[in-house]
């Protein structure tokens, strides 16, 4: 069983204990820096667990921190658009609110992102007071800033992924060539944007549950 499996099983585990201790809704956070392959484990932690549901009625939902990314218009008015993906270009406090909401059993609807047309779609995405399990997923939720920090309390789990600053490069070069920028742009973009808040990620994030390399 390679690693990777083994972290996921250990996920659904400490999943399964907080059901036998009958908490209404479990919260999980995902994080790491860009490229770490946190909606890749998101995604399948969302899978395993909804289908090993009995009611089917009832499901797992994911929670991307992306949905909160500022608008393009108002990056371009702050002279933020090239630091797209920083701390600073995320609505964190919107963040804050809307998951103490999800917290306390509120129905509510967030907003979601689409990467191909770069862009928030709000109330994308529904959670319920019946919704068991929230995969809250993104770079910034373990930092040690308000009002991300303020959120630390409304974890069950925290999960950290950090494969390396070589392997992240390797891959964030590649996320841009794939949507269509050439080898000098790519560079650019991973070398002048994503890694700086990679590092600022795994400098800054607080103490996890299960980290992940």
């Amino acid at each position: 069983m390679d690693s990777l499996q083994i972290n996921i099983n250990k996920i659904l585990s400490s999943i399964s204990l907080f059901e036998k201790n009958n908490k209404k809704k479990q919260i999980i956070a995902i994080s790491g820096p860009p490229g770490a392959g946190k909606s890749y484990l998101s995604n399948i932690i969302l899978r395993k667990y909804n289908d090993n549901l009995i009611d089917k009625k009832k499901h797992a939902v994911i929670f991307p921190m992306d949905g909160y990314h500022l608008d393009n218009k108002e990056l371009i008015d702050t002279g933020l658009f090239d630091r797209k993906g920083s701390e600073p270009s995320f609505n964190s406090e919107k963040f804050a609110r809307d998951l103490y909401k999800v917290s306390q059993n509120k129905d509510i609807k967030i907003p979601g992102f689409d990467r191909e047309l770069d862009k928030t779609i709000a109330d994308q995405i529904s959670i319920t007071s019946e919704t068991p399990l929230v995969i809250v997923e993104g770079n910034y939720l373990l930092i040690d800033k308000s009002p991300w920090s303020s959120c630390s309390d409304l974890y069950d789990l925290k999960i950290f992924i950090n494969p390396g600053i070589d392997v992240l490069r390797e891959r964030l070069i590649q996320r841009w060539l794939d949507f269509g920028f050439d080898i000098q742009q790519a560079h650019k973009k991973a070398n002048e944007n994503d890694l700086i808040n990679a590092e600022f990620v795994i400098q800054n994030s607080s103490k996890n549950d299960i980290e992940i390399n």
